[in-house]
């Protein structure tokens, strides 16, 4: 159960909830006990929410419990090996990008690489930091638990923020020190490139990012900074960045009303039925047959 599951079958958090078998307390959030999960149930490796698993092994590592953070965007498949599932102790918290439309985290949300970046999503923690984390989703938790009314959901996204804001200091600390190899620090470089890309405003000048164009933007010449990708990621820089396209189209065909020329603009493509021939090379369906798919299925 979990792992075969498909995750277009588990587009929101109330049916994450009830595939996991638990309590909703929020249309659009959630924070479950693993503990309090069904016995041989798995958290799929792929959703259509967006997740942070904190968890920690019964092992101790030096004094401490092994513990880590790990972060999902929406329809992105995790990098780790399989689905979370137990037995350990942890926490997951689940949020709908619906919540973050609905208050300030919605402009915020393509700020942090370890949801841009599949392949630098898993963070390392520390006793303290795991207590940390811990902390703040019992206070989301304790708001999850009152009445809901017209502040909850800007409480609720501001706990959320608290949480992202922290697990940035940790990320940094793990992926932006001298520690880190050459190949890893580019390919964070190129990860900022691309999320500035896709929140500059669409005009007629915005084009869709190539090697050349990225490897220019970093000072690099295009092979070394294919070099990088390939040692960091095992693909080709220009499979990266598709693939970052793609995922970015795959969410504005499922979460907003842009029409199919809109999404094609919006991430830089000159002609909307260039968006289209990448796509299906992609996905194996067309832009209009995958949002059909998906509303048909949400229905």
């Amino acid at each position: 159960m979990g792992e075969n599951r498909d995750y277009n079958h588990l587009p929101d958090v109330e049916s994450c909830n009830m595939f996991l078998g638990v309590k909703s307390q929020h249309p659009y959030v959630n924070i479950v006990d693993f503990s309090k999960i069904p016995k041989g149930n798995l958290v799929p490796n792929k959703i259509g929410v967006y997740a942070i698993m904190l968890h920690w092994y019964d092992n101790v590592v030096d004094g401490e419990p092994s513990a880590h953070l790990y972060f999902q965007a929406p329809c992105e498949k995790q990098q780790h090996s399989g689905s979370i599932l137990q037995p350990y102790n942890g926490w997951l918290l689940i949020f709908s990008p619906e919540l973050a439309k609905n208050t300030l985290l919605s402009s915020r949300l393509h700020e942090y690489p370890f949801f841009s970046n599949p392949h630098n999503n898993i963070i390392h923690l520390h006793y303290e930091e795991m207590v940390m984390i811990q902390n703040c989703m019992r206070s989301i938790l304790e708001e999850l638990s009152n009445n809901n009314d017209k502040f909850s959901e800007r409480i609720l996204a501001a706990g959320i923020a608290v949480i992202l804001n922290i697990s940035m200091r940790y990320y940094e600390r793990e992926y932006c020190n001298d520690n880190i190899s050459p190949a890893k620090k580019i390919l964070l470089r190129l990860n900022r490139l691309l999320s500035d890309h896709l929140l500059h405003p669409t005009n007629k000048h915005k084009t869709i990012p190539t090697v050349a164009s990225c490897a220019h933007e970093l000072n690099l010449s295009p092979n070394y900074l294919g070099d990088a990708i390939r040692k960091s990621c095992n693909i080709t820089a220009q499979e990266y960045i598709r693939s970052i396209l793609m995922r970015e189209a795959k969410h504005q065909l499922q979460y907003s009303q842009y029409t199919i020329s809109e999404i094609a603009y919006n991430l830089g493509f000159k002609y909307p039925h260039h968006l289209t021939r990448v796509f299906k090379k992609e996905t194996g369906e067309t832009p209009v047959e995958f949002r059909k798919r998906i509303h048909k299925r949400d229905k």
